[in-house]
């Protein structure tokens, strides 16, 4: 999982820097069409937003697992010390 949420975030994260220049490249010029690709460039933003909720929601759940696991982990130890007491 750790490695599809890391893909996943490379991913975004490229198409964010692609949404940026052609939105810069869009401030450049001042015609009708540039503000069409701006609105059209504005509802990728936010897809990508929301892909990076998503990608935020995956990391969260991925660590409570670990600490999860960490926490049994420890509950074993304590346990097993306490029955070599």
């Amino acid at each position: 999982m750790s490695n599809h949420v890391s893909l996943n975030l490379t991913e975004t994260m490229a198409d964010i820097r692609r949404h940026r220049e052609t939105w810069l490249a869009c401030e450049a010029m001042s015609d009708s069409a540039s503000a069409e690709k701006k609105r059209h460039v504005a509802s990728q933003f936010q897809r990508s937003l929301g892909r990076m909720q998503e990608i935020g929601d995956q990391k969260l759940a991925l660590v409570a697992e670990i600490m999860e696991n960490i926490e049994s982990r420890i509950r074993q130890l304590d346990q097993g010390y306490d029955n070599l007491s």
